[in-house]
């Protein structure tokens, strides 16, 4: 597992997180990463996250719903300025990866401030669709940001009273199925 990622798991689960500005901008640098591995590309080849993202959709992964594309479309959208006059493309981004892997983020997370719960939502969205990427480029590892993210923000998964892994059986920590 490559450092840096793992260096940006961490900032978005401490108690003062990063701005949502620079969240979008590695946000970004790590699901093109990613793309790029699934679509064999050279990671010094400078396509736009939006081009990656249309040439992935042309592949038919049987792994992956079409509207897993839209959500990274969506995502796209931000255009690093997640203002409020911007969030749209990224809570559409979270409602989209949310119904596809059959959870309610809104439930979830136990932040009684919207806007803190609706970040915490982003983040874990967005560690599943991380997550996936890396699984349908034959990546995966077992490493789970999603499962620490949900950790994080998450009483009734704290570290202390509950292990991810393979064994699991809670359906809020197996949801993120690949």
């Amino acid at each position: 597992m490559e450092n840096s990622f793992e260096n940006f798991v961490e900032q978005f689960k401490a108690p003062q997180s990063a701005s949502l500005a620079a969240f979008f901008y590695q946000a970004e640098f790590h699901l093109v990463k990613q793309l790029k591995d699934y679509l064999n590309i050279d990671q010094a080849s400078t396509k736009s996250f939006f081009s990656l993202i249309e040439q992935a959709k042309k592949t038919n992964n049987a792994d992956t719903n079409k509207d897993f594309w839209n959500a990274l479309l969506a995502f796209n959208n931000v255009y690093f300025n997640p203002s409020k006059k911007n969030v749209l493309p990224w809570l559409r981004f979270v409602n989209i990866i949310e119904s596809l892997q059959g959870y309610a983020g809104s439930q979830l997370f136990e932040a009684t401030n919207i806007y803190a719960k609706r970040q915490h939502r982003l983040y874990f969205a967005y560690m599943l669709a991380w997550e996936h990427l890396r699984f349908i480029a034959g990546n995966d590892d077992g490493y789970s940001p999603s499962g620490e993210v949900l950790a994080s923000y998450s009483s009734a998964h704290s570290e202390d009273e509950h292990q991810h892994g393979e064994e699991c059986h809670d359906s809020a920590c197996n949801s993120h199925q690949h």
